[in-house]
């Protein structure tokens, strides 16, 4: 199996930060692919707005599965549809999904197996709802995470597996065995199924770490044909106190995560708002730039929006808040001369 892991590290950019530096191990036929990961810059001086990563919720359709966790059922703490499975004579030991003290990639949420406080070691179950697959050669990717808790614990460790029913007795394609690496930021799992028989399958997560394991992560677990447009964007935009009789303009960016052209187009907007560089394409982990520009608001709190389409079939729509206040500055004895006659009388 050839594998990459992108390790993710902090590379400063206005609103977005990535980077990324592979890392390959070779022992068979399924291949992998490195990728940048869009990262927030919380209290930037430059951030006018809060970037965001996915659409918070979840994408199922034929030959198509998109999770992010950010949708979790309170009775079950996974989103709908998702099953977990405890490990033996540790029913508090098993996966869920939730905000923990990490950045996750989508949203604020992610799939997690808590560790450094169980003395048997973890062998807990996580499975995706079943999808129906037709189409050959699609891929798996999801983000993993294992953040260190304590000089103390041990490296967790995973298995990632497709099944034809929520079991780990129906194990049809072994993806990964037993992945025990140290990895301390997220970094993509990648996988090609291949030529497999037409049916319903999910996807199996199985944590088997050692006792005193750190903590592991699961986030933006997708089945797609590996041609997915992704859109990240700024997520609200905020231009502060405008003056009502002036225009004002923010640029807000948008960056491609997917794996092919991402597509965006305007759709409709509020009547105070105007705005330039659409449509816009942007290749793989391209960023591009939509000026926005605000005029005709009245004094007070204003409130509109920009809502744009794409082609990311996880946000088609993407509806983005303006926010401003519109403050009237005082003005005095205001004199407008245009010189149009010569010098004007009293003017030296």
């Amino acid at each position: 199996m050839k594998r990459t892991l992108s390790f993710v590290m902090l590379l400063a950019l206005p609103l977005i930060v990535m980077a990324a530096i592979s890392w390959h191990t070779q022992s068979g036929g399924t291949t992998g692919a490195s990728y940048l990961l869009p990262l927030n810059v919380d209290g930037s001086p430059t951030a006018k707005a809060t970037q965001s990563r996915g659409p918070n919720k979840t994408v199922m359709r034929d030959n198509y599965l998109f999770e992010d966790f950010e949708t979790v059922d309170d009775s079950t703490g996974l989103p709908q549809g998702w099953v977990t499975v405890s490990t033996p004579g540790k029913p508090s030991d098993k996966w869920a999904a939730g905000r923990l003290n990490v950045n996750a990639v989508s949203g604020y949420n992610c799939a997690y197996v808590l560790g450094g406080d169980f003395e048997t070691d973890h062998d807990t179950w996580l499975f995706s709802p079943m999808v129906h697959i037709t189409d050959s050669n699609l891929v798996v990717d999801a983000q993993l995470y294992m953040p260190h808790i304590s000089d103390g614990t041990y490296v967790s460790k995973i298995s990632v597996v497709l099944c034809s029913s929520q079991s780990k007795n129906d194990v049809v394609l072994t993806l990964e065995k037993d992945l025990q690496e140290d990895i301390d930021y997220w970094h993509t799992l990648y996988y090609e199924l291949g030529n497999i028989a037409p049916g319903d399958y999910c996807l199996g997560f199985h944590c088997s770490s050692p006792s005193r394991a750190n903590t592991m992560c699961l986030d933006n677990v997708r089945i797609s044909d590996g041609k997915d447009p992704r859109v990240s964007y700024d997520s609200s935009v905020d231009f502060g106190k405008v003056d009502p009789l002036l225009a004002a303009t923010q640029k807000i960016e948008v960056l491609n995560s997917g794996t092919s052209t991402l597509k965006i187009w305007y759709k409709e907007s509020s009547p105070e708002i105007t705005c330039t560089g659409l449509p816009l394409e942007l290749g793989q982990w391209e960023s591009g730039g939509i000026e926005i520009k605000l005029k005709g608001i009245s004094e007070g709190a204003y409130e509109g929006f920009l809502k744009l389409g794409t082609n990311d079939v996880t946000q088609p729509e993407v509806t983005i808040p303006i926010h401003a206040e519109g403050v009237k500055y005082p003005v005095s004895d205001v004199i407008i001369e245009g010189f149009e006659n010569g010098k004007p009388s009293g003017w030296d």
